[in-house]
This record gives C-alpha cells, sequence and structure tokens, in this order.
C-alpha cells in the first residue's frame, strides 16, 4: 500500500527516504514525499549549481596555466632558423618548376646537364637565385653552345670555373662582343696576360676599359693606369660592372 507513496510525479524516492513513510497513514505518506523531493530537487540543483563553478574554476585555471598556442619559448623568425641544402635546393627546383610550368623532375635533368658543361657549378646550384637557374634550364642547348664558343675564344682560361663565379655572365657573353673586348684589354694593356686577369677578375670581359683608365688617369694621374687595372681589376669596376645591387632602392629625383 506504500508502494504509491514512494512515487511522486514521475520522481522516485531513495530508500534511505523511502523508510521514512512506513507507519503514515496514506494521505501522510502521500504527503510526506512531495515535501521531501521539493528537499531533493533543492539539493539537486544546488549541486548542479556547485559542480558548474568547479568546472568553470578548473577551465579558468587550465586556460591561465597553458601558453597560448602561437607562443613557443621565444620568437620564431628567420634568424633562428638554418636551412638544410637539401631543403634549400628542393625548394629552388619547385620554384623554377612553378614558374616555368614544369615538372621538378625536368628541372633536376636540366640542372644535371648544366653541370655537365659547367662542372665548376655543382657545388653552387643551392646558393644561385632563381632567376639565374631558370635563365639555364630554359635553353640548355642555347648554354651548351655558349660555353664551346668561349672555349674557342679563350683556349688557355678555365671557362668553367670563370663561369661558375658569376654564372649570369652567360647570356651576355656573345661570341661577337667577347671577341671585340679580347681585343681592346689586349691593345689598352698591352705587354700584360689578359688570360690571367680574366680568371682572376672575369667581369672584365663585360667592363667598361676606357672609362675606368680615364677615371684612373684622373684621380691617379701620377700612377700607371693600365698596370693599376691589371692588378687590381676589381677596385676599378662600377657597382652595375660588379653586379652589386645598391642598398638604395627608389627614384632619388623624387626626394
Amino acid at each position: 500500500m506504500f508502494a504509491p507513496a514512494c512515487i511522486v510525479r514521475g520522481a522516485e524516492i531513495p530508500l534511505a527516504l523511502r523508510s521514512q513513510t512506513c507507519g503514515l497513514s496514506i494521505h501522510q505518506a502521500y504527503a510526506r514525499p512531495l515535501v521531501t523531493c521539493s528537499r531533493l530537487a533543492s539539493a539537486r540543483q544546488s549541486f548542479l549549481f556547485q559542480a558548474t563553478s568547479d568546472s568553470n574554476q578548473a577551465a579558468s585555471k587550465v586556460r591561465q596555466e597553458r601558453p597560448p598556442p602561437w607562443i613557443f619559448g621565444f620568437q620564431t623568425n628567420e634568424r633562428h632558423l638554418k636551412w638544410d641544402e637539401s631543403a634549400q635546393r628542393q625548394l629552388l627546383k619547385m620554384h623554377v618548376a612553378d614558374k616555368l610550368g614544369q615538372e621538378v623532375s625536368w628541372v633536376e635533368d636540366k640542372l644535371q646537364e648544366i653541370v655537365q658543361i659547367i662542372p665548376d657549378l655543382a657545388g653552387k646550384v643551392d646558393t644561385m637565385k632563381a632567376d639565374i637557374v631558370m635563365q639555364l634550364v630554359s635553353d640548355t642547348q642555347a648554354v651548351t653552345q655558349r660555353v664551346m664558343d668561349l672555349r674557342e675564344l679563350l683556349p688557355d682560361v678555365n671557362v668553367s670555373k670563370l663561369l661558375s663565379y658569376y654564372p649570369q655572365l652567360i647570356s651576355q657573353l656573345e661570341p661577337g662582343k667577347v671577341s671585340q673586348q679580347l681585343h681592346l684589354l689586349r691593345a689598352e694593356l698591352p705587354g700584360r696576360d689578359i688570360n690571367d686577369l680574366l680568371q682572376r677578375e672575369p667581369l672584365m670581359l663585360t667592363a667598361n676599359v676606357r672609362f675606368a683608365l680615364q677615371e684612373l688617369k684622373r684621380l691617379t694621374p701620377a700612377k700607371d693606369s693600365a698596370d693599376f687595372l691589371f692588378k687590381n681589376p676589381g677596385l676599378v669596376l662600377s657597382m652595375d660592372e660588379q653586379m652589386m645591387e645598391s642598398t638604395i632602392d627608389g627614384d632619388l629625383t623624387q626626394v
């Protein structure tokens, strides 16, 4: 008879409270659980509030202790990174392949051809600029022909070593221009070993020799300009002739 008193509006009364209804009248048994269930509901609400509060405090503590995902203990920038040569080489090939619309394997094959033509470039491909690499691999047959022409014009010069210093010279060293420059060098620097000069400073193949000598005569009139140029070719070349990039970028006329 007391079983119904243990169920109030679908909520079951705990066993500990269920025993308290024994010995009561039916009216009392039905009324007692109403009070008990109210207390249970209040206790349950209090428990849920406390649990939620504890959970929020724990989550807040974790957020305070855990650093943001973008912090690694120090600022990460390029000076803290060291590129491995293999990674550098692969990135260069991928960039060149993308610019030329080719596969990376195609670029690798072309670079192998270039190294066979100019063996001294073997260890310098990783440090070459991408535009120079693109220029070389775009037409390996033209590069091969240019190297053969230079070897005919400069039989006593290590052309491979000369071009390894400035691979960008390949496109500028047309046979006709090289022949004219050699005649000019021999005329302006008589009695001197032009092959030795070119081996020490390959850029003399494209330098404005007459202008350099005129400037030397103006600045050092007491010295032999030709002798000074032969002994110190790198000192008389302009920044453009030495293929150096200026630290000033922009149009100075607008300043």
